[in-house]
């Protein structure tokens, strides 16, 4: 289990300009979190019994409004997709919203991410598995969190507001996931970079 220094984190947070204009908040350890849109994101959680430190965050924006702020959970600071998908080990992309977003926009919102990171005879394979994933989101709103944790003797879990709401057994499907957010082709380019923490 790994632990997470302060100057760890903060080296983690300097690399877009989202994360830079978060705040610290002198606290324990344990306690500690960054401020991001008004939003306290923890600097470390804990999945499957596994301590995750936080990577980088980044907003979602669209129609000159932000949605949600995605913050990136991982086991060390990685700054590529290709890493995390190496070391296949357990993380976490959480999202805290910013606004009320609908259902449809929601699950459109994961069809394009599926439609654009993932080749179509890979989304061919995985059909049951997007409809199932896709069906665990209700409409957030403002203040909610969606957690999407990966947890290689699990799978992928999907959790709103501390709620476990389903899991996707097939490990493999956690990389298409994973490029909703983080692929070349993400909803949002700065939301990507700042979970990254790359430039």
């Amino acid at each position: 289990m790994k632990n997470f220094s302060l100057l760890g984190l903060l080296a983690a947070l300097t690399f877009s300009a989202s994360v830079m204009a978060q705040e610290a908040v002198p606290a324990t350890e344990a306690d500690r979190e960054v401020m991001v849109e008004g939003i306290g994101i923890p600097a470390h959680v804990t999945v499957g019994g596994t301590e995750l430190g936080l990577n980088g965050t980044g907003i979602r924006r669209a129609f000159f409004r932000n949605f949600y702020v995605g913050a990136l959970y991982l086991t060390e600071p990685m700054s590529s997709l290709s890493e995390i998908v190496s070391r296949n080990e357990t993380n976490r992309i959480a999202l805290h919203f910013i606004r009320d977003v609908s259902i449809s926009r929601m699950r459109g919102a994961l069809d394009d991410g599926f439609e654009n990171n993932t080749p179509a005879e890979e989304r061919e394979a995985f059909s049951g598995e997007i409809e199932a994933f896709k069906s665990f989101f209700e409409p957030p709103t403002q203040g909610d969190r969606i957690d999407i944790d990966f947890d290689p003797e699990r799978g992928t879990i999907v959790t709103i507001n501390g709620e476990e709401k389903g899991v996707i057994e097939n490990t493999d499907f956690h990389v298409a996931v994973l490029r909703i957010f983080l692929g070349e082709n993400p909803a949002d380019n700065n939301l990507r970079d700042g979970m990254l923490g790359v430039d």
